[in-house]
């Protein structure tokens, strides 16, 4: 595990080695990662196997709590196609303000801690 600052969020070897699978050998169609109640770790909470759609995506999110999504889309190029990853931050109108507030401070440590790690 990797030792968080104050007021960081820490990603277990799971959450690396699951989205290393995700961007690197395409094993799935999308993540959905998730903070921990106490606010400390990411976690795994929804795994789309490949051929799942943007609205299996929209079906897995709680309408009250955020999450940080994964998606690989398939981009039309013009002369080709690839896999794009995207980043969706998903945040309801309908959370409570404190995990709107403590999601909000983690989108961008989640994407630069989860983009260093898959360097390494």
């Amino acid at each position: 595990e990797q030792v968080a600052k104050p007021g960081e969020i820490t990603l277990s070897s799971e959450v690396i080695a699951t989205y290393n699978d995700l961007k690197m050998a395409k094993k799935y169609q999308f993540l959905v990662f998730k903070i921990n109640e106490e606010g400390t770790t990411l976690e795994i909470d929804q795994i789309g196997e490949i051929g799942s759609t943007f609205d299996d995506v929209v079906k897995s999110l709680p309408e009250k709590e955020g999450r940080f999504i994964f998606i690989d889309v398939l981009k039309d190029y013009g002369d080709r196609k690839a896999l794009k990853l995207i980043h969706i931050f998903w945040s309801p109108d309908d959370a409570p303000m404190k995990k709107k507030v403590l999601y909000a401070n983690h989108r961008a440590l989640v994407q630069r801690l989860l983009e260093q790690s898959s360097n390494n």
